[in-house]
């Protein structure tokens, strides 16, 4: 990660993903402004609607879909075992 810490490259990378969409233009990230979120405040790039449409697309239109861990059930009076049979 600091092998080109030193140059100004056009470009910077989320290194946990090997994906074309992971690389940003520095611009976008390159002066974070801080926003709250539940009890916190995160720091995220002023430039984010390039950043968000290059990794999503139409990253700001609703859309009512799936879940990417499958369906979720949820009953309190049941143990998670009985689902698991």
């Amino acid at each position: 990660m600091t092998k080109y810490d030193d140059q100004a490259t056009q470009e910077v990378m989320m290194v946990m993903l090997e994906t074309e969409k992971c690389c940003w233009k520095r611009e976008y990230v390159a002066n974070p402004v801080r926003v709250p979120f539940e009890m916190l405040s995160v720091p995220i790039p002023k430039d984010y609607d390039p950043l968000l449409t290059k990794q999503y697309g139409k990253w700001n239109v609703f859309v009512r879909g799936g879940s990417i861990h499958g369906s979720v059930i949820f009953d309190p009076d049941k143990s998670y075992k009985e689902y698991l049979k």
